[in-house]
């Protein structure tokens, strides 16, 4: 099949790893592939620069007016670019990522629907929520209403957000199916001697509870509660209890300033932008993951360091509960809910068995259903059902 891939940005983030993994493994299948995107922001991390040979397995166009901030006259000039490769490059199927890109997307693939393609839409996050003015909810459901018109399939990357969107009006339930974000878990299993040598490298002690946030550093991500978990924990357990924060962005000043502010600067490790590839050995470096985001699909992280058998302390947002279990292999605690967390994490640094139950949860937790080659196998199988339907 001709298949074109269509994301805003290429920047570093789990949606745009899942649409990467996604069309270097439908190339691998011998799928002649494209993948459109706009410019990736320097401030974000570009992700093509950290890329695996999946980049260069499919064919790149960049979309220069596609951008994710509004902007009508950008919007209007992607569109009409957008519209244009559609009906020239003739694909089969145009696969849209992100809410932007799904918006202006599926409305430029219309014509290209008409003479025979095939769209298909990917839900990784929904652009409405409890925490956005009314007026904007009203707008992002009544474009993602209109635009589940011009749709053939909807994907979600978990079942919350198929719940959450057909709760809005989003879509009917024949519309969607829910194909979890794949990744290569088979490398967090095998990271121990990495994250043994990374220990070694940041002068971490053996006997040091390592507490790690994946995240960049964006509003409503909840590094200020991450940094307060980690506060809670060391004066539960003086000296034995660090922190590793792993990413950039605009908030990194304000993080340092409140990590200052908590008196925690002396342990908490801003490693900044990593690659990709080597979030494995963080994984593997820490005891547990703390995620204190307020918006989510179902975060690539909780996956991954479920993978690398980290139990994960989590607000219960978006799919979190879809793998992680209360007591089990971590906590979910009520979105929002600092306290609850900071609770959470205090008993894991605390309780050494209820620690070391948790931990042989996460270690036997099962992921394969996220493994990268089971989510292009179930992309390939609905293209090619959808076409012959």
């Amino acid at each position: 099949m001709k298949i074109c891939h269509v994301i805003t940005r290429m920047i570093l983030g789990g949606a745009q790893e899942n649409t990467l993994a996604t069309v270097g493994g439908l190339a691998a299948r011998g799928h002649d592939v494209t993948l459109v995107s706009g410019p990736a922001e320097e401030e974000q991390g570009a992700l093509l620069d950290y890329a695996t040979p999946a980049a260069g397995a499919c064919n790149q166009v960049q979309i220069p007016q596609l951008v994710r901030s509004i902007n009508p006259v950008r919007d209007m000039a992607a569109y009409h670019a957008l519209a244009r490769h559609f009906t020239e490059a003739h694909y089969d199927v145009i696969h849209t990522h992100s809410s932007k890109a799904g918006i202006i997307g599926r409305l430029a693939a219309r014509r290209a629907r008409a003479q025979g393609a095939t769209v298909v839409h990917t839900i990784h996050g929904l652009a409405f929520d409890q925490y956005q003015p009314w007026v904007l909810n009203r707008i992002y459901i009544g474009l993602e209403r209109w635009c589940a018109r011009h749709c053939d399939k909807l994907i979600s990357v978990c079942d919350a957000m198929t719940a959450a969107a057909l709760a809005a009006g989003v879509g009917t339930p024949a519309q969607y199916c829910t194909i979890y974000s794949g990744m290569d878990v088979d490398a967090f299993r095998a990271a121990h001697a990495a994250g043994v040598a990374l220990r070694a490298r940041l002068q971490i002690a053996d006997d040091t509870l390592v507490l790690l946030c994946i995240s960049r550093l964006f509003p409503m991500k909840g590094i200020e509660d991450f940094i307060e978990t980690v506060r809670a924990a060391q004066q539960a357990q003086p000296g034995r209890v660090m922190g590793i924060l792993v990413g950039d962005g605009p908030l990194r000043a304000t993080v340092e300033h409140q990590a200052r502010a908590a008196g925690i600067q002396p342990q908490l490790i801003l490693a900044g932008r990593v690659a990709p590839t080597d979030i494995p050995a963080w994984v593997a470096a820490a005891d547990a993951l703390v995620h204190a985001s307020l918006r989510e699909g179902l975060a690539r992280t909780v996956v991954q360091s479920l993978a690398g058998g980290k139990p994960v302390f989590t607000y219960d947002v978006g799919g979190a509960r879809e793998i992680v279990r209360q007591d089990v292999n971590g906590s979910l605690v009520p979105a929002g809910a600092r306290a609850h967390l900071v609770q959470a994490v205090r008993r894991f640094v605390s309780d050494a068995a209820w620690r070391a139950r948790v931990t042989d949860g996460a270690q036997r937790t099962d992921v394969t259903r996220f493994a990268t080659a089971r989510m292009v196998a179930a992309l390939a199988t609905l293209y090619a059902d959808l076409r012959a339907g």
